[in-house]
């Protein structure tokens, strides 16, 4: 130990004593107690050292390297602390702890996978484990896998959970749901969340955020107003709140708000931007163009800065320099009509009629594109809805119609063989989904939707090859795990099989045809008691899988219990998977994440189990990470 440490000890008598009688007669745990008590004085460099000591006296002392682990976390030495915690888990594979520190340290190294897994590895040890599913939850929110947060979220909730992390996980099931595009779900649950903690800014604030999404602004501008009179302090409340009042018209009541947040955040582009739209409606040009002008001058590429200052430079009768900003906008945005437009009015009243007719030319043709482009839009979401309702042949001709105004778009091709598939034309399906892959080779689900087809036709190595590129370019696509698993199943690759059913299924809880797959699979190979389990998990996601039920019934007669019915496990049915992805995806504008508890477990130190101590140690490590 180095002398400046062992200065350190000798200033504590407690310390003093334990490093005397360490000196007298080494013991690892002498120098476990010794790094333990300088973990308590937050000196993490002397507690390293000690640990390191104890380890060098008992490369097995297992707590020692647990508690070296965490020191080193507090210090920012991930990477050695992920090894240690590695080493722990080889000897006690049965810590929880250990496993859920190191989940912590690999999310924060931004390995999300595995950290994901440590978490898993801690709910298998300790189902229960509500600190584990609130970190598993995290990630899988990072990775955008929403319907497994979902579950896990759902899971959880229905524990017996502390009331503040209850509280989180409720707030953070709601943006789940917002994300997934469960809106509805997601304002319900906001609502009693805000209704049951009426002083959570945070839950006004996400309430009001799906409300702004979904073009409900009044109803958004009540909570940005209650979050700000709970937290002053809030700039994002502050700027969302101007945001809305400008929606509903009510332009000066949003100006306060601005000149406060670009008071408060002035190196933000947005709060002139949206500063310089309240005075452009109000008509005071002159103000408007000194905020576009901040806007442009933070933010460069932004059109809407670029456009709105040449836009209000022109009523100004500043010609030159608003010429300039609107060739800018053009440069950023070609296929925008307004820019052409102004530019053609500006080039009319100059009595420059060449190049204002070529402007005008110009907005002409960019209006023509917009127009086909809503129409386009409108077409395919004919034809979604006529799809999702059962009429292939309707929406066929919807998305034909669209494709004639948008002949290059893949996923409007891509729409159309789904369609096809329907009516049963493959070989016209088969086109499409080529021709989609032609214009976007990073389509995962026209791969997977050509690999179903190829199964179909008997073309397996070709499935395989699609599946395989569908998960390639998204690695999360639990359908197209399960049809490659399924392929193999077919091909007697049951390890195989067995385990892509499993990866599925991690990537979407609530993938019933996945369990029912899996199930099948085990049951295959004599594996009947996990069989069963899997398959009762499919009819808890979807009670009503005739599938999982009769598979059910058949294992249950290898294994000699009762037949299973839907009656006897009444869980909610949860969204599965279907080849029919039309829906885009939701968005949530990120202002922070829910809360969540990075205390990894306490420092290991069998000497020292006193009441005192333990209050100590999680003061001295409760944020381990």
């Amino acid at each position: 130990m180095s002398e400046s440490c062992q200065a350190s000890a000798r200033a504590i008598p407690e310390l003093s004593e334990l490093l005397g009688k360490a000196t007298l007669l080494p013991s690892a745990r002498g120098y476990n107690s010794i790094g333990f008590r300088f973990a308590q004085q937050q000196n993490f460099s002397c507690a390293i050292s000690a640990f390191g000591i104890a380890l060098s006296l008992d490369p097995k002392f297992w707590e020692a390297r647990y508690n070296l682990a965490l020191a080193l976390v507090r210090r920012s030495e991930r990477e050695r602390a992920a090894d240690e915690f590695r080493l722990v888990i080889q000897q006690k594979p049965d810590f929880p702890p250990a496993h859920n520190a190191l989940g912590l340290v690999l999310e924060e190294l931004g390995r999300l996978d595995a950290s994901a897994d440590e978490f898993k590895a801690v709910l298998r040890l300790s189902p229960h484990d509500a600190r584990a599913a609130s970190n598993l939850a995290m990630v899988l929110h990072t990775q955008k896998k929403y319907p497994a947060e979902i579950f896990y979220l759902r899971q959880a909730l229905a524990w017996d959970l502390p009331q503040e992390l209850a509280y989180q996980m409720r707030l953070a099931l709601g943006l789940a749901y917002y994300q997934n595009g469960d809106t509805d779900e997601a304002i319900d649950l906001l609502r009693r969340l805000v209704t049951s903690n009426p002083k959570s800014a945070e839950a006004h604030y996400s309430l009001a955020t799906v409300y702004a999404k979904n073009i409900r602004y009044k109803e958004a501008k009540a909570e940005y107003e209650e979050v700000l009179r709970l937290d002053p302090e809030d700039n994002a409340a502050r700027l969302s709140l101007a945001k809305a009042l400008i929606e509903i018209g009510d332009n000066a009541a949003a100006l306060p708000y601005l000149q406060e947040y670009t008071r408060r955040v002035p190196k933000d582009y947005e709060g002139y931007l949206v500063t310089g739209q309240a005075y452009r409606r109000l008509g005071e040009l002159t103000k408007a163009a000194e905020e576009f002008r901040q806007a442009a001058e933070l933010k460069p590429d932004s059109f809407d800065a670029r456009y709105n200052l040449g836009y209000v430079l022109a009523r100004a009768g500043n010609v030159d320099e608003a010429i300039e900003q609107l060739e800018a906008a053009k440069k950023l945005n070609p296929h925008a009509a307004e820019v052409p437009y102004q530019l053609g009015l500006i080039f009319k009243k100059k009595g420059e009629l060449r190049r204002a007719e070529e402007e005008l030319r110009a907005f002409q043709e960019a209006e023509r594109w917009s127009e086909r482009e809503r129409t386009a839009q409108l077409l395919v979401a004919k034809g979604n809805d006529l799809l999702l309702k059962g009429d292939a042949q309707g929406a066929l001709a919807a998305y034909k119609e669209a494709l004639e105004l948008e002949p290059s778009n893949a996923k409007m091709h891509y729409n159309l063989a789904l369609a096809l598939e329907k009516l049963g034309r493959r070989d016209e399906e088969k086109r499409e989904l080529e021709k989609t892959l032609e214009l976007d080779p990073n389509l995962d689900e026209a791969h997977n939707q050509l690999g179903i087809l190829l199964i179909a036709v008997g073309k397996a190595s070709e499935a395989e090859r699609e599946f395989k590129a569908a998960i390639r370019i998204n690695p999360t696509y639990a359908e197209a795990e399960n049809n490659l698993g399924t392929l193999y199943g077919r091909q007697g690759k049951s390890s195989e099989a067995e385990a892509l059913f499993r990866q599925a299924i991690q990537n979407n809880p609530q993938y019933a045809q996945a369990y029912v797959n899996l199930g099948l699979t085990l049951a295959s190979e004599g594996k009947y008691a996990e069989a069963e389990h899997q398959l009762e998990q499919a009819l808890r996601v979807d009670p009503n899988n005739s599938t999982a039920l009769t598979a059910l019934n058949m294992v249950k007669t290898k294994t000699g219990h009762h037949a299973a019915s839907p009656e006897a496990l009444p869980l909610p049915r949860g969204k599965t998977s279907t080849a029919e992805r039309l829906r885009d995806p939701g968005w949530w504008p990120t202002k922070g994440t829910y809360s969540r508890d990075d205390y990894a477990g306490p420092i290991v130190c069998a000497e020292c189990h006193t009441d005192e101590a333990a209050t100590q140690i999680k003061s001295a490590m409760a944020h381990a990470l």
